[in-house]
């Protein structure tokens, strides 16, 4: 709430300075993208330091721009983007059961989906070179939870060689905050009406629930993508 607060007081202190602004040159379009998002979990406790993973999947992006020029080779971009991220996480594990007679190796193969999809709103300060046609780009990033979280654990447990496999389906939505703030930074290049670039969205805060949380535990949610951008003027 209170980066939200700052947000809407930043923007009426730059106001005035808006409104001298030449809308005329307002450029808007769509953009559409893929790549890579990852979960990232770490702890503060040291006897918690051997729990820390890192969760990647596909992900892709599609949404809407409007850009404005501030200054010369200077401008404002700011995107609506739907955001899916599948993220995927595999574990292998062998214990050995002592019954008595002959120990015995239990291997079990486990393997997590869950999606996870946000609405993001980056606002980002655009600084075009080269003729305009190269560009890089920084800004704060506001992500807002859509959808349902729905996680799909399955296990298979081998025994002497027989297999048992487990499926458990929950939803888990109530475990991640909805909304998050992130720092993004990209560069790309402009051709016409066409651009690409490559951005990295580095999360700032911890995305999961406060309910939730473990003692000493962060969460955070990262993504690298490659997307393409076409403008209607």
């Amino acid at each position: 709430m209170k980066r939200v607060l700052f947000a809407l007081a930043a923007l009426l202190v730059a106001a005035p300075a808006f409104a001298q602004l030449d809308f005329s040159a307002l450029k808007y379009g769509l953009r559409a993208g893929v790549g890579i998002g990852s979960v990232d979990t770490s702890f503060d406790d040291e006897a918690n330091k051997k729990m820390e993973s890192n969760m990647t999947g596909g992900q892709f992006t599609i949404g809407a721009f409007a850009e404005l020029p501030v200054m010369k080779h200077l401008l404002v971009t700011a995107e609506v983007d739907y955001e899916r991220t599948g993220i995927n996480d595999r574990v292998k594990s062998v214990h050995i059961e002592d019954t008595g007679f002959m120990p015995i190796h239990v291997f079990t193969d486990t393997k997590t989906e869950y999606p996870i999809s946000y609405i993001h709103i980056p606002v980002l300060a655009k600084f075009t070179f080269v003729r305009d046609a190269l560009y890089v780009e920084a800004g704060p990033q506001f992500g807002f939870l859509a959808g349902r979280v729905n996680t799909h654990v399955e296990t298979i447990t081998t025994v002497n060689g027989s297999d048992t496999k487990t499926v458990v389906d929950s939803d888990d939505t109530d475990h991640l905050k909805k909304n998050h703030f992130a720092l993004a930074l990209g560069w790309g290049f402009t051709l016409r009406k066409v651009s690409a670039g490559l951005r990295v969205s580095f999360g700032m805060g911890d995305i999961q629930a406060e309910d939730y949380k473990k003692d000493g535990s962060h969460v955070r949610h990262t993504d690298v993508q490659v997307a393409l951008r076409y403008s209607f003027r």
